[in-house]
């Protein structure tokens, strides 16, 4: 059994792999998707792509599944509780092709989070 979902997790794979060739011609609207999506395409012989992402987040105030609930709730059961969360993500990336049928991409996130706290 594991045996078949090797076979298939590498069919898929290669299967995917197939698609990302860089022989799509650029001209067609679906030659690469949007900048979230990655490794989405390949490129030729000899082609570099650099690639900068960021990525900006921020959240307020405590919940328990859809529920509001309240920081002094919190405190009677935790010595500290958040009181909310900044994060921004910076991505630098690189794709580089030493053949047409293999493309080599490597990124590198860059994470800044601040959580302001309160405590009893």
């Amino acid at each position: 059994m594991k045996s078949s979902y090797l076979l298939l997790t590498c069919y898929l794979f290669f299967y995917a792999l197939a698609w990302t060739s860089a022989d799509t011609p650029k001209s067609r609207p679906d030659s690469h998707a949007p900048i979230g999506v990655m490794g989405d395409h390949g490129h030729k012989t000899g082609e570099v792509m650099f690639s900068y992402r960021f990525m900006a987040m921020g959240m307020q105030g405590l919940q328990s599944g859809t529920s509001t609930v309240e920081t002094v709730d919190v405190l009677k059961d935790f010595m500290m509780a958040p009181t909310a969360m900044q994060m921004q993500m910076h991505g630098f990336g690189v794709m580089f092709a030493p053949h047409d049928k293999l493309t080599f991409m490597e990124t590198h996130p860059r994470l800044a989070v601040r959580f302001p706290f309160v405590g009893t």
